[in-house]
């Protein structure tokens, strides 16, 4: 998916538009954004505009002074965003696994104490979450599957985002469904299937002194497609993503790319549902493809998650690549 142009973005009561958000320039993104909502007779963009506006024609001695005065609040919005000295971005894979209840699998397990099918290694969602989201699939085929930054940060980045790092921006998503027969995965990784996705337009980005909140107003950001999902047995979403982004299909994608992750994602199931593949699949998991810069503590004291610590981590990065 091509990168978009003419966005829309409301900041508190404030529109703005802006050129693109790319992962690799949405930092620089939500501060202009938040300088944007800087209004007053002290705010950013007056301070800008009496700048831009400015007779140029005046002598450089009566110009500085405004464009220092410019350059000085641009620099202290950054420092206080926590996006100074952050380093080269990094690429970073996310799993986030929303088990279907045990009591809704189309074939049961046997009871204790027979063997047991294994849990899964990625981080799952809030099980009342996760069963809030399988009964509205059950109910209309629509998953609605709300992703807070609790969900994607820990202290010590255990199957999940360490805290040390901020802002993370889309690259990709994709969705992967577990099936526990080979038969089952066979036959669907076969079927053409397309997935539409709508965002919900309130957007979260999570800033070191607390969630900064966005209202994206472009429908075309906000309605996207996975085209064909991907399909596999337990626990292998993340080998089943990484070689299908090494397909020429994958290497062309960009799902939700230059969105924050922290938002609600619904994702319409009818297509598998048609195919009759709905009733057995046992766990959908979200891949998220995020790029992000590391930083120094403070490590987000507002998210809970990034208080406690652990001693092992599954979270995957690399040098973020051009798009």
């Amino acid at each position: 998916m091509s990168p978009r142009s003419n966005t829309r973005l409301s900041v508190g009561r404030t529109d703005a538009s802006f050129v693109s958000p790319s992962a690799r320039t949405a930092q620089s993104t939500v501060v202009l954004q938040d300088l944007r909502a800087s209004t007053g007779t002290t705010g950013t963009m007056t301070t800008l505009d009496s700048f831009i506006n400015a007779d140029f024609t005046e002598s450089y001695a009566s110009l500085a002074p405004r464009l220092a005065l410019v350059a000085s609040q641009v620099e202290t919005k950054t420092n206080l965003m926590g996006l100074d000295q952050k380093g080269n971005p990094t690429v970073s894979y996310m799993y986030l696994s929303i088990p279907r209840p045990r009591e809704q699998w189309f074939q049961q397990p046997p009871p204790p104490p027979a063997p047991q099918p294994p849990d899964t290694v990625y981080y799952k969602l809030d099980s009342s979450m996760s069963e809030a989201v399988w009964d509205k699939i059950n109910r209309t085929s629509i998953a609605s599957i709300p992703v807070d930054p609790k969900d994607f940060f820990h202290a010590d980045g255990e199957k999940r985002l360490a805290c040390k790092k901020d802002v993370p921006i889309i690259r990709n998503m994709m969705v992967f469904f577990t099936l526990p027969q080979v038969s089952d995965v066979e036959y669907a990784r076969k079927q053409v299937i397309d997935l539409p996705l709508s965002v919900n337009e309130e957007l979260v980005f999570p800033m070191v002194l607390g969630p900064q909140r966005y209202r994206m107003e472009n429908a075309e950001w906000l309605h996207q497609s996975f085209g064909r999902p991907l399909f596999g047995r337990i626990n292998e979403a993340e080998t089943t993503y990484l070689n299908w982004r090494n397909t020429p299909a994958g290497q062309l994608a960009s799902v939700a790319n230059g969105l924050s992750p922290f938002t609600r994602f619904d994702i319409n199931l009818r297509s598998i549902k048609s195919l009759n593949l709905l009733h057995l699949v046992t766990e959908m998991v979200v891949a998220f493809e995020v790029e992000t810069r590391s930083g120094q503590p403070p490590r987000f004291p507002w998210i809970e998650s990034c208080k406690s610590t652990s001693t092992s981590s599954s979270f995957t990065e690399a040098q973020a690549p051009s798009l």
